[in-house]
């Protein structure tokens, strides 16, 4: 296959709980003081590592750090400018060599300020590089707790563009109930300097969707009650992260506790819907059953409907070994030729097992 070759470090990562773990640049008078010391070689575990790169203080006067920035093969920062390596079956390659780079990092600080007369809730800050093209796994985001006070920070930043986020802590809201939630969010850009983000938290969002279902007996809204949806925050990996829908009185569809971005439907099974598809959700007019929901700051989604059908596509045949003779000892997959069709819970993968006469 073709790949791309990266060395990611970790955005924050270890340090972003102990400022002593940065590496601090040296102005040359502190480098002459630094190397007259004893001890100068000495660096204890987990202790702080201390380098001549220049720079100097930064605007706040606290010591400039640098850090290594993420490097794509051949020597780019650039990963449009990066070299695809194609690989043959049962080939080695060598000569895929990284050289490393440091650059300026910053410091993020910040202070959550709750609602007036209220105590502020266990909460979780997250920061997240908007734009690198790699998942949270490989150094794309990072999380941080709160102090009492609500004050945070972040450390050894580098450069790009990012997104705060303050939600509650796992556990403390929904993926499991219907209930309000408070958040706040930030866009900032780091540009090698220092940067302080005062973050005012908002009450949660709300979604809701008319039900829709063509075909001869469309269950009662009372039957949809035990019916199971969620509204899953878009990349937030394969649990079922999200607030689940709740029927009301008028047969709506209502998801509480919603953070503005990206969301995605996931309907999960119910005997409430047996012999039930989904055909659309459409969102302000537009089709969001392959993509996300958009929900945005400042007003509920209202504008939304789900249509349901009872006459789904159809692939039918018989399985049979080489022979001619029925069988069944298979799982038979159906999926897009599209690649950009094979994520979970796709509805364009479909799999089944044959009845013992090899009909499925």
């Amino acid at each position: 296959g073709d790949y791309v070759v990266a060395a990611i470090p970790p955005l924050g990562g270890w340090r972003e709980e102990d400022d002593g773990a940065e590496i601090k640049s040296l102005t040359s008078g502190d480098l002459q003081r630094v190397l007259a010391s004893p001890s100068s070689t000495a660096v204890s575990p987990g202790g702080s590592l201390t380098i001549n790169a220049g720079g100097g203080p930064n605007a706040q006067g606290r010591p400039g750090t640098v850090d290594y920035a993420p490097v794509f093969f051949p020597g780019t920062a650039d990963v449009s400018a990066s070299s695809t390596i194609t690989i043959a079956a049962a080939e080695e390659r060598t000569g895929v060599d990284l050289q490393l780079r440091l650059v300026p990092t910053a410091r993020i600080e910040g202070k959550v300020s709750g609602l007036p007369g209220a105590p502020l809730p266990p909460l979780e800050v997250t920061l997240t590089n908007t734009l690198r093209p790699m998942t949270a796994s490989i150094g794309a985001e990072a999380d941080t707790t709160p102090d009492s006070s609500g004050a945070f920070h972040f450390g050894g930043v580098l450069s790009g563009s990012y997104t705060i986020l303050v939600r509650p802590e796992t556990g403390d809201g929904p993926p499991h109930a219907a209930t309000d939630v408070l958040w706040a969010m930030a866009e900032i850009t780091i540009d090698g300097h220092d940067v302080a983000v005062p973050l005012q938290l908002q009450p949660s969002l709300t979604a809701s969707a008319s039900l829709v279902f063509e075909g001869a007996s469309p269950p009662k809204p009372q039957d949809l009650a035990t019916a199971r949806w969620v509204l899953q925050r878009y990349g937030s990996g394969p649990g079922l992260d999200g607030p689940r829908g709740q029927i009301d009185a008028n047969g709506r569809m209502i998801f509480k506790g919603l953070m503005p971005g990206r969301h995605v439907l996931v309907a999960l099974v119910s005997p409430a819907l047996n012999g039930w598809s989904l055909k659309s959700s459409v969102v302000r007019g537009k089709e969001s059953l392959d993509g996300s929901v958009d929900v945005q700051t400042g007003a509920d989604l209202t504008d939304w409907v789900i249509t349901y059908t009872d006459h789904p596509t159809e692939i039918s045949g018989t399985l049979q070994n080489s022979s001619g003779r029925s069988t069944s000892d298979y799982f038979i997959v159906v999926f897009s030729t599209n690649k950009a069709d094979w994520i979970p819970r796709s509805r364009r993968i479909a799999q089944t097992r044959p009845g013992n006469d090899g009909r499925y």
